[in-house]
This record gives structure tokens, sequence and C-alpha cells, in this order.
């Protein structure tokens, strides 16, 4: 399904011939979110796809497979009409209340399926309400008699999401005080940030401040200032950067605000001098960080940030960063197995689940880009990758980019979305 989504946009029929291969298997959710990619280069195509899947639903049985009945409530968010057939999703919308609504509650198993159940129905009863309005009231009814079953820290989360999603700032702080202590940290976080969103920060710091935990209280606090800096213009987010850099707490969020902040500016379109101010400051103060992860991790997003404005100087970064991700990579491989899993078959992992493996995939990424700017330079660093697994790999993605303009596979998969992927010779 993975590579029916990237041959989709050239050849759809190509795609829809690996969609029903999967779909031979049983209905995955990778086949399901298949589904608007396809739509988008063949409108005909996904609809006949998206009747067969919803046929496979039906024939199969929803009652003995929770997985698949996961699938059907997914495929009803996220495939509707127009996309979707009309009545083949009112069919099938249909058919999965049926299950819920007749579904034995007075077992244990009847009872766990009906609370699972229970958390998709807010998402549901609009769908119900526009294409099925005739069970729109038995739905209700079905959903307020197995609220009543949970227990009370369950029923008081539904509470406060509910709150949260759709109360003010005010009813969130209100309920805060009926709450014990190890739930009012969560409510304040929400309503600091909804105070946030809708621009009133001077009350977001007011609430935050309310937070008793200390960690929690940093955290959110750090949000609301990036979010200051982020809302401010022209020149006053140049010195809103500068304000919240001097106030904070440690070298390493100093250079997160600045790096943030040029990048809001260079994201907008504005000053490129000022952008290249705070990250020139951002390098002056990265320059006085003892060695870490984070002081590694650190030089790789400055190398970006400079990228769109000062190639010379994202050059200049990445070299010794090179050279020290070759001394680090030949150290975890002494060490695998030990502390982390870093090779599979003798190769390293790309993209690998852990701190070094994602520098490493951070790595292969600028230089991707990076070759869209000047290809040579961005070759020569990725030439001087020792270990030739991954050197190979980083000079593919290098090519693929540069020539296509595609996205290298680690940034398409995330740097957790693979167990491993090795070259094989």
């Amino acid at each position: 399904m993975m590579l029916a989504n990237v041959i989709a946009a050239k050849d759809p029929a190509a795609a829809l011939k690996l969609a029903r291969t999967s779909l031979s298997r049983g209905v995955s959710w990778n086949v399901i979110a298949f589904l608007p990619t396809l739509y988008q280069k063949d409108a005909k195509s996904a609809q006949s796809l998206y009747k067969e899947i919803v046929g496979r639903i039906k024939d199969d049985n929803v009652s003995r497979n929770a997985e698949l009945a996961n699938n059907a409530w997914n495929l009803l968010v996220s495939f509707e009409p127009p996309q979707a057939d009309e009545d083949t999703y009112r069919d099938l919308l249909t058919s999965m209340l049926s299950y819920i609504l007749t579904s034995n509650r007075q077992t244990q198993q009847g009872m766990n399926l009906a609370q699972n159940m229970y958390y998709q129905i807010e998402r549901i009863i609009p769908l119900v309400d526009k294409y099925a309005p005739t069970r729109a009231a038995e739905l209700r009814e079905w959903s307020q008699g197995v609220e009543h079953t949970l227990d009370p820290s369950a029923r008081m989360y539904q509470e406060m999401r509910r709150i949260s999603e759709k109360g003010t700032v005010d009813d969130m702080l209100a309920l805060a005080s009926k709450y014990p202590p190890e739930f009012q940290n969560m409510l304040y976080q929400n309503a600091a940030w909804k105070a946030v969103n809708s621009g009133d920060t001077a009350r977001a710091r007011e609430i935050a401040d309310k937070i008793a935990d200390p960690v929690q209280r940093r955290q959110v606090t750090d949000q609301i200032d990036n979010q200051a800096a982020r809302a401010a213009e022209g020149d006053n987010k140049v010195i809103e950067a500068r304000r919240l850099a001097e106030k904070a707490n440690t070298i390493n969020r100093k250079i997160e605000i600045l790096i943030q902040a040029a990048n809001t500016i260079t994201n907008s379109g504005g000053d490129k001098k000022s952008a290249l101010e705070l990250l020139n400051e951002a390098k002056a103060v990265l320059a006085s960080t003892p060695q870490s992860a984070a002081e590694l991790t650190a030089q790789l997003r400055l190398a970006q940030a400079y990228m769109r404005l000062d190639t010379d100087a994202a050059f200049a970064i990445l070299q010794p960063v090179v050279v020290r991700l070759n001394e680090l990579v030949a150290a975890a491989v002494v060490l695998d197995g030990i502390d982390f899993h870093y090779l599979k078959d003798g190769e390293w992992m790309m993209p690998g689940a852990n701190n070094l493996g994602n520098m490493v995939s951070s790595l292969d990424q600028i230089l991707a880009a990076l070759g869209r700017i000047d290809f040579d330079r961005a070759r020569t660093l990725a030439d001087q990758i020792g270990r030739p697994e991954m050197r190979v790999l980083m000079e593919i993605d290098l090519a693929q980019t540069t020539l296509g303009g595609k996205t290298p596979i680690n940034q398409m998969f995330g740097a957790r979305g693979l167990s491993g992927l090795t070259i094989i010779n």
C-alpha cells in the first residue's frame, strides 16, 4: 500500500491493482487511507474500490473481529459522500448501527465492545443525523445507557474532554475547581492553550501559573512563549524572540527560540536580514554549548534553518556534524544490542528508533533538500558517510529528491515509521 500511494499519481490503474491485492487479504487501514489519494487521480476507480471494501466488510463478521469493526467506523468518517457513493455509504452506516445497537451488553465481552464503541459515537452522530436520521434517537439513548456503565474516572475524562473541546476558558476553569489536583493540571493546560488561540496571551500565562507540576508548568509556558513569538509582527517578532531567549532557563531553550523565530520570519516572507541575525545569534550561543545529543540536534536544526538563507553557512555547519556522526555510529555499532539495536542483518537501520538514528535520518533529509540547491556539495558530504549502506541510501535519497523533487523515503514514512530498511548488495 505504500507503493500504491507512491505510484497513484502516475499510474492509478497499477495502484488500484495493488490495493485490490491487499484487500484480498482483508480490510486494512492502509487500504482505507488510500481511497482519498486514488479519488484525486481517478474518482471512478476510487468509487469502485470503495464498494469492494464495503462488500468485504459486510461479508465478514464484524462482531467477531474488533479490528474490522474499527476499520469500518474509520471508513465511515474518512470517506463520505460525495466521494463515497451515497447509497453504499448509507448501507454501511445502517449495517454498523444495527451491529452496535443489537449487541448483547449482558456479557462482559459485549459490555467491553459497547464501551469501546461509545468513545466513537460523538463523531458518528452527525453522520447518522444526515444519512440515517430515523436511527439517531435510538443511538443517543444507547449512548446514554453505556455512559452510565463507565467507571467514575472514565466519565470524568469524558466530561473534561467535552468541556475542553466545546466550552469556554471560564467553563474549563470552573470545572477544574470541582476535580482533584491530578485532573486539574490537564484542564489548566487546555484552558491556557485555548486562551492563547483566542489571542489572550496574558491570561494564558496566568492560567499556566496554576499548574502545580513544575515540569508541566514550564512546558506550557514555553508553548505560550512560542505562540507569542510567532504572533508578533515585523520588527516586534525579532524583539519578542530576543526577549524570550534572554529569559530562557536553558541554553538549548534559548537556541530553540531563536531558530524558531528565524524560521517563522522566513516562512512568512519577512526580512531576510533579521532572520539571519537571529540564526547568527543562535550559532554563537551554540558554539559555547558543551557536546551533547541536544547540541548535535541543535546543529542539525540550525543547518536546516540556514538552508534557505545562507547555503554556505549550512554546509559549514554540516561538515563537522558528518565527522561526529561517523564517530558516534562507529561507537554505536560496538554497542549494538547492549543499549539499542542499531543494526539489522549487519547493516544500519534507517530510520532507527532511537536518538542517534533520528539524527542520521535528519542529516539524510537535510542533504536531500540541499541537493536541490547545490547537488555537488551535498553529494560531497554524503560521500563522507562512513557506513556504506548508510551512504548508499543517503545518495539514493539525494538523487531522487534532486531529480524528481520527491520526498526522501525516511521523511515520507517518518523517523519511526519503519522497523528497518537495508540495502542488499
